[in-house]
């Protein structure tokens, strides 16, 4: 991840130009921590299918995620991303994903439960068969896939449907998957609304 090499199974993934499919198995708060989350981060971006570890006992002694994962899904993805399924090869695709937030004032908003994880599994299945792929996501409880191009954290409607439109001019593909919010409010307060004012906004 660094470009470092000091042993054979480093060396042969730094120099190889295959996917990388990595499946990293740890001690629970060792993959909770900031540091390993940020280099799973990255190399997602660099284009890495990682598979994440599962739940479950640790020789620790603690529970949680940890143990190497088995998810086929992923196993395919990295599959395809060697050039197993690529018939959307340079097709323009717009995925749209996440959920918008529509401020109440300066502290609350509507919004809902969506994860986004829908959106990113279908631009990945899109990455995977050729396609250039544009994310235009609101926020998300998961990480934007590795190889896409992602705008993200549009959370009010109106920046996350001009940003859509923008994206979606030149698409081959659009592909909705985002959760936009059915409700805004009446108004927006410039300060936190107290109280004995929230029926006044409803």
């Amino acid at each position: 991840m660094h470009g470092e090499a000091p042993d054979a199974l480093t060396s042969v993934a730094l120099a190889s130009r295959a996917p990388l499919v990595v499946c990293p198995a740890m001690d629970v708060e060792m993959w909770r921590n900031a540091a390993t989350r940020d280099n799973v981060r990255v190399l997602r971006q660099r284009g890495a299918t990682v598979v994440e570890p599962e739940s479950g006992p640790l020789a620790s002694g603690l529970d949680g995620p940890g143990t190497a994962g088995r998810d086929r899904d992923d196993r395919r993805r990295g599959r395809a991303r060697g050039g197993e399924a690529r018939e959307h090869e340079r097709a323009r695709c717009v995925v749209g994903a996440g959920r918008t937030e529509e401020p109440l004032d300066p502290v609350r908003v509507l919004t809902n439960r969506s994860s986004g994880r829908m959106g990113v599994a279908l631009a990945e299945a899109a990455r995977d068969r050729g396609a250039e792929v544009t994310l235009v996501a609101g926020p998300m409880s998961v990480d934007p896939p590795g190889g896409v191009r992602a705008a993200s954290r549009l959370a009010p409607r109106p920046r996350w449907s001009a940003a859509m439109t923008r994206a979606a001019a030149d698409a081959d593909v659009v592909l909705m998957a985002a959760a936009v919010a059915d409700y805004r409010p009446a108004r927006l307060a410039r300060e936190k609304i107290r109280r004995d004012q929230r029926s006044a906004h409803a």
